[in-house]
């Protein structure tokens, strides 16, 4: 790590070396034109398009704000022996600037094109400020970067494919910020690359197989995303971590946890857990951290009306989270049901046409706490969440037994009609649809609409909850839509022609992960957001050693 003590230290012998040069010409009395030429080299001014660009970076990022800004704007040579600019280190011969320290200085801003304008930088420090908007892509003509320190921000958007060109970069560290989109197949491109740090960002899709090429690849830290498809094999590059502490110790060289990520190389799904990392200790296998697709999905029995499911439930069973069911008859409108949680590993699905085909998917969803770093500037880190759904599995496709009601099917029957929430704890501001299947008094579901349902929530408050109108498919069901505003309670009572079918508690805001984050009281998502904290700053501390 370049502290600030080695920053004055290389000032301090540049400022000696420039009194020495000053002394010697003073005592040989050289003549006026050899004196000028060389004290002209000594002293000599970065470009001006390098001073423009620092200060375009001081004003985009608050800097009157700063902690420290030492002698910016104030002293006329960002490179002087006498005045320098904090965090700003230049060459030998003072006429460029190669490195940018600024970590932890409340940067409040977005980081400016004009960086470009700094062709000579080879190591930019920016960790743990406030810096917002997008990675600027006129970063990728800094041809001789080799640090690349961006971590602890709110930096969003994508990571620009230009990122690729920087062939001299070897540690990139783009962790705890709010980064969306791919991973660019540029990033095969860094040759130089040994540390690629993408923790804990909102970063989806697969992982491109160009990754492998990075031949001197010693740590890849991807862990808390929402990365699926198939991991590149890359037992090869991270071999290379023996050399720093040990192949085999699980937190050296790389984490791939928190993800929807599979394996499907059995020699490198038994080489993985030598090289991944946990944050939570109770998690050594790579399986246990990723919210996969269940397997061995299909149905167990069908009866006139309904379909019993199972499914294998995911290893990893940490966070809030449910399996997701939808289910669908050709032409009609999908409908939606939802597990308690990823423990349970079976359903049956009522109400159903009999003699339809349905076809059936299920996926995982896990609510996946991370740290990410507050708008203080002084380590405040706050939580937030983030759905990391497995995609859905191919679809079942499956007959109920038996034929459709005629028109003989008779009316409606309150006491045998049934009545459905898709959610009964959303989060404050969620939205929960209303079911009523409509049934004769033999349990037949009826085939035609007509009849009149309603739906009423107690309490009658509008600034808790809100409701649409009732919505008649023609099919024998009922549907309305009733939207949280705040916390609260409340119960939903469902009518059929005007009689009680049955109520439904609905708890808005009490499923949410942040809530129970925020409430703090020592609750288990508070100790893993902790962890994952510390986690992720020892990591970004091994890499400055």
């Amino acid at each position: 790590m370049i502290t600030q003590k080695t920053f004055n230290q290389r000032t301090g012998r540049f400022s000696a070396m420039r009194r020495t040069l000053s002394t010697t010409f003073s005592v040989a009395t050289l003549s006026l034109a050899t004196f000028i030429a060389l004290h002209g080299t000594a002293s000599a001014a970065i470009p001006q398009s390098e001073k423009d660009a620092l200060i375009a970076i001081y004003n985009a990022t608050k800097g009157d704000q700063w902690k420290t800004k030492t002698n910016w704007k104030t002293a006329s040579d960002p490179c002087s022996a006498v005045a320098p600019w904090f965090g700003v280190v230049c060459n030998a011969t003072g006429t460029n600037v190669t490195k940018l320290n600024l970590q932890r200085n409340n940067l409040d801003g977005s980081i400016p094109a004009d960086i470009a304008n700094l062709p000579e930088l080879d190591d930019i420090r920016f960790t743990g400020n406030k810096l917002t908007g997008s990675i600027p892509k006129e970063i990728g003509s800094l041809g001789k970067l080799a640090n690349l320190y961006l971590d602890q921000n709110h930096l969003s958007g994508s990571i620009p494919t230009e990122i690729g060109n920087l062939g001299a970069l070897a540690i990139l560290g783009l962790g705890a910020n709010e980064l969306t989109g791919s991973i660019p197949a540029s990033i095969g491109d860094l040759g130089n690359a040994t540390d690629i740090f993408f923790t804990i960002n909102k970063l989806s899709g697969p992982i491109p197989a160009e990754i492998k090429t990075l031949s001197k690849l010693k740590h890849l830290y991807i862990d808390y995303n929402s990365f699926t498809g198939d991991l590149p094999n890359m037992d090869q590059q991270l071999a290379q971590c023996t050399a720093v502490k040990g192949k085999n110790d699980p937190k050296t060289c790389s984490a791939f946890g928190f993800n929807a990520l599979t394996i499907s190389d059995p020699i490198w799904a038994g080489e993985i857990d030598k090289y991944n990392g946990y944050a939570v200790s109770t998690k050594t296998t790579f399986a246990s951290t990723q919210t996969t697709t269940p397997k061995n999905f299909g149905k167990t029995a069908v009866g006139n009306t309904t379909i019993d499911l199972s499914w294998d439930a995911i290893e990893y069973q940490d966070g809030a989270g449910k399996y997701v069911i939808s289910y669908q008859a050709a032409g009609a409108q999908a409908e939606v049901v939802e597990t308690a949680d990823k423990t349970v590993n079976s359903l049956q699905l009522t109400g159903l046409i009999p003699g339809t085909e349905y076809s059936i998917r299920i996926h995982s969803v896990s609510n996946t706490p991370g740290p990410i770093l507050g708008p203080k500037p002084e380590d405040d880190f706050t939580s937030y969440t983030r759905d990391t759904v497995s995609l859905p599995s191919a679809p079942i496709n499956v007959k109920t037994t038996g034929s459709k009601p005629g028109t003989g099917a008779g009316p409606a029957d309150s006491t045998k009609s049934s009545f459905t929430v898709s959610n009964a704890t959303p989060t404050a501001t969620g939205t929960v649809t209303l079911t009523v299947i409509a049934k004769d008094n033999k349990g037949t579901r009826l085939t035609k609409g007509g009849d009149t349902a309603a739906f009423t929530i107690t309490p009658n408050d509008s600034d808790a909850a809100t409701i649409t109108s009732v919505v008649d498919h023609g099919n024998g069901s009922y549907t309305a839509k009733v939207t949280g505003k705040k916390d609260v309670d409340v119960t939903v009572t469902a009518t059929l022609n005007g009689k009680t079918v049955g109520s439904q508690a609905i708890r808005f805001g009490k499923g949410t992960p942040e809530k129970a984050i925020s409430s703090g009281g020592g609750s288990g998502s508070t100790g893993l957001g902790l962890i994952l904290l510390l986690a992720a700053t020892s990591r970004l501390r091994a890499f400055r050693k």
